[in-house]
Order: structure tokens, then sequence, then C-alpha cells
């Protein structure tokens, strides 16, 4: 299993998040994390930049005016970076021929965004975009995700050490819970 993933499970864990992720509950953890969140107007295809200084100052900086999917994909996105220990990235919408640390940011962003058992492979949605539309995440993100299920099911002893609650358990409803 992928750092990445087992990055994502552990937050997913911390912050008890048993079904997708708010824009606000997004912004709460990643204030949480240290990063420091800032928009900008950025120009072209340009939709967000991460930066983490020597000094351990992390910066989030998210283009102005994006839809509500792809805004919760770019904090999920700097988030994955974030917990990865990257230094600096940029996320170029369209842009072929990722990296390793992209694609583990994304991979990242995606389990966050749908944790396992939200409207994952087997459940009553039939469609990538039904789900896309459902938890206002974008399309190739769910697709990702999906991909993303079979390698998690070789690694249920994993997904379960990383549950948020117990089996039966759940916290008081309306709270996220740090």
């Amino acid at each position: 299993m992928s750092s990445a993933v087992r990055l994502a499970l552990a937050l997913i864990k911390k912050y008890r998040l048993e079904g997708p992720p708010g824009v606000y509950q997004l912004y709460r953890i990643a204030r949480s994390e240290g990063i420091i969140l800032t928009r900008f107007p950025f120009k072209g295809r340009v939709r967000a930049r991460y930066v983490r200084t020597g000094d351990g100052i992390a910066l989030l900086t998210v283009k102005k005016r994006l839809s509500r999917p792809e805004l919760k994909h770019m904090l999920a996105y700097g988030l994955g970076q974030h917990c990865l220990n990257v230094t600096s990235g940029i996320y170029v919408d369209g842009l072929t021929g990722r990296g390793e640390e992209e694609n583990a940011a994304e991979d990242f962003a995606a389990l966050l965004l749908l944790p396992p058992g939200t409207g994952s492979a087997g459940t009553e949605f039939q469609k990538i975009h039904e789900v896309a539309d459902a938890f206002h995440i974008p399309a190739p993100l769910v697709r990702r995700r999906f991909n993303l299920e079979e390698r998690l099911a070789e690694h249920e002893h994993v997904v379960q050490e990383y549950a948020p609650f117990p089996a039966g358990a759940r916290p008081a409803a309306g709270r996220l819970q740090a």
C-alpha cells in the first residue's frame, strides 16, 4: 500500500471523517495541519500552488472562483502534498505526464474526498458522474478513487485499522471532531 494511501487513511481517522468532507471541513483540517490558506486570481490553467519553506511554513494558494468540486479537489490535493512532505508543487489543469509526487497527491485527494465505504464500487451508485454530482467531486478524481478500490480491497486489514470509528460507534452529529 502506498504512503499516500496510508497517510490519507491516517488523516481520515484523525479527523473522524465518515463521509466526504465539505469545503469548510477541508479548510479546518488544512488549518489544523498548519497550512496557511490563501486565494489568488491565477491566470490560465493554474489551479493551486503549494510551498513549504525551510523553516516549516506551509502555504497553499488556491485559484479564486473555482467551482465547489474544483475547490474541494485543490484543498485535498494541497493537503496531500503537505502530508507527503512535498516542498513545492503547482497544479496545472490538464497537465499530462505528472510526476510521482503529483500522482501520490492525487491518490491522497481521491481517498480523502471519498473515504472507504462512501460511494465506492458495489453501492447504489452506478456511474462515476452520479458519485461526482452527489458529492461535488470532479469526475476524474472519482474515477481515480474507484481504481484505488481494488488496491484497498487487497489491504482490508489496514483499512480497518484506520477506520475512524469502531464498528457501531459514531460521533455526535453536526461537529467535526479533531
